[in-house]
């Protein structure tokens, strides 16, 4: 078997333990364990959950948080990035061989996070050094041909709401999605209201209200 094949096989395993259809990212890292310790892990982020998963067929996930947890992000050195959680966690990256191996993630965090919070993601997420958020910004844009835009069907409602059903564990309710990205869309009046969604439970109403 080739090392493609065995990869192939590693992100099929590691999509199978994560129940993710697909990933906005995949590759393997070195990941600092307890101590000073540093070991290879495969590390995957979907919509709304980052996973830090061993390499070791079948996968098993070893640590995971969702971004809207991120407060702060350090690229101490180019092979080197540190995230910072509201659980007082941090998560120790090493790029794997080649320093830039972290990058391609970095920008796809970034351009995730920043669709959710357009314009508060800097007061939101400590980002360090200084410039590294208009870096990677730049870099988003080169990088991928459609240039992030400001403008989402209703400030981009579904995907926060998405990620908020993900950190307050709750269900997600495609309804929800659907009423506010073809109904709500087009309505004249820009005020949410909640007449439409009498039928769900208090519980189902947090990461709506969260989205908000």
């Amino acid at each position: 078997m080739s090392d493609r094949d065995d990869f192939a096989e590693l992100v099929a395993s590691a999509r199978n333990v994560t129940k993710c259809p697909s990933f906005y990212f995949h590759g393997r890292i070195r990941y600092g364990t307890k101590g000073e310790k540093v070991e290879d892990r495969f590390l995957c982020m979907d919509v709304a959950r980052v996973y830090i998963c061993s390499v070791k067929i079948p996968v098993k996930i070893e640590s995971q948080f969702n971004i809207l947890s991120i407060k702060g992000i350090d690229r101490s050195s180019d092979s080197h990035v540190i995230i910072e959680t509201d659980v007082k966690q941090s998560h120790s990256l090493y790029g794997l061989h080649d320093k830039a191996s972290l990058q391609p993630f970095l920008i796809i965090l970034i351009r995730t996070i920043r669709t959710i919070f357009p314009h508060r993601l800097q007061s939101i997420v400590d980002i360090r050094p200084e410039n590294e958020y208009d870096r990677l910004l730049r870099l988003s844009n080169e990088y991928f041909e459609d240039k992030l835009s400001d403008m989402h069907i209703c400030g981009g409602f579904s995907m926060r709401y998405e990620c908020a059903c993900d950190f307050y564990q709750t269900p997600l309710h495609r309804s929800v999605q659907n009423l506010v990205d073809t109904v709500f869309a087009h309505r004249i009046s820009r005020e949410f209201t909640f007449r439409e969604f009498e039928s769900y439970t208090q519980k189902d109403w947090l990461p709506i209200i969260g989205a908000l």
